[in-house]
């Protein structure tokens, strides 16, 4: 659902954490930049550009070796399949030790780190007081929305399970044999009386209270499970 308000909420408070979001860029960049001029990933980085061998292609060849009846082809057949074999295993292992790897690398550089972790920490505190903020926003205005709200399947199942999946009228589904019926939230104030969308404004009626009670959905009877009132 678009609306200006919501958008405006959302432009307002993206413009607020873009300053914060770069400072914690900032320091990603920094630990970019320390970890890719190190002596260590010079190496790694060029470990890390051989291929890696299929051994089925090596398999082949030692089962090739077997058609010549000569101990010393069948020997050399292994040692190359099984040189392969740890090849590939160590290009393997530079996978798992890249992370380590790092984190010494910047270990050891900490003290170039230490700015950028300080207005980090800041950011992270200031990052998490907009959110806050933020959420009050949207919640306040999808509350006071003059409809159902972009959050209302949220809200709406935030009230069920308040009520406890019941009708808080005659107690549906508690008490009846036959459960043929919807389970709808309902504005206790109706939205064009000045009601709002607040959860203490909501309750949960079976779909015949709900029009013997609201005149305005006097003709609803089951709804389908796309659509929800």
């Amino acid at each position: 659902m678009k609306s200006p308000i919501f958008e405006n909420v959302k432009k307002t408070y993206r413009g607020l954490k873009e300053p914060y979001k770069k400072i914690i860029e900032d320091l990603e960049s920094a630990k970019k930049a320390i970890w890719e001029t190190s002596i260590e990933y010079w190496i790694f980085s060029r470990l890390k550009r051989l291929p890696i061998i299929d051994l089925r292609i090596v398999l082949f060849f030692v089962m090739i070796t077997f058609f010549f009846d000569s101990t010393d082809f069948i020997t050399f057949g292994f040692l190359i399949f099984l040189g392969v074999v740890v090849y590939d295993l160590f290009l393997i292992f530079l996978n798992f030790i890249e992370h380590p790897l790092k984190d010494r690398v910047l270990t050891r550089n900490e003290h170039k780190l230490t700015s950028y972790v300080e207005n980090t920490e800041t950011a992270k505190v200031s990052l998490k007081r907009i959110n806050k903020n933020y959420a009050a926003a949207w919640d306040s205005a999808c509350e006071n929305f003059e409809t159902y709200p972009p959050d209302w399947e949220k809200r709406r199942e935030d009230v069920l399970q308040r009520d406890g999946y019941k009708c808080t009228k005659c107690g549906y589904p508690k008490g009846f044999k036959r459960r043929s019926r919807d389970l709808h939230v309902h504005h206790i104030i109706p939205l064009y009386k000045g009601g709002s969308n607040s959860l203490s404004n909501l309750t949960t009626l079976c779909h015949i209270c709900h029009r013997n009670i609201d005149k305005k959905h006097s003709r609803i009877r089951k709804i389908s499970k796309k659509r929800r009132w």
